[in-house]
């Protein structure tokens, strides 16, 4: 069995390390555990450093927010195109 788990390193969605994960795995007697933290795969050393100390094996996964580009913005009734830059955002190609 497999035990999965987000680590402090998805801020605010886990107060627990890496290890607490893996030892948490161990405890439960499962061969493998999986750190899958938000935007973030920064414990992935440590998780898996803790996993392979402990004898089981680590797997790696990522949550990632997909979000729409903030440089368009939704065309308003009546506009013909779909999509329509934003000009209260700065174009990524323009310079100052």
């Amino acid at each position: 069995m497999i035990l999965f788990g987000r680590s402090h390193f998805s801020v605010g969605e886990s107060t627990l390390k890496p290890k607490d994960i893996v030892d948490r795995a161990v405890a439960l007697g499962y061969d493998a555990a999986c750190l899958i933290d938000t935007m973030n795969i920064s414990g992935m050393i440590a998780f898996s450093k803790a996993a392979k100390d402990a004898g089981i094996k680590p797997m790696i996964g990522i949550r990632v927010r997909i979000v729409p580009d903030p440089r368009h913005r939704k065309p308003k009734k009546g506009d013909t195109h779909e999509d329509k830059p934003n000009p209260e955002l700065p174009r990524p190609d323009h310079q100052e």
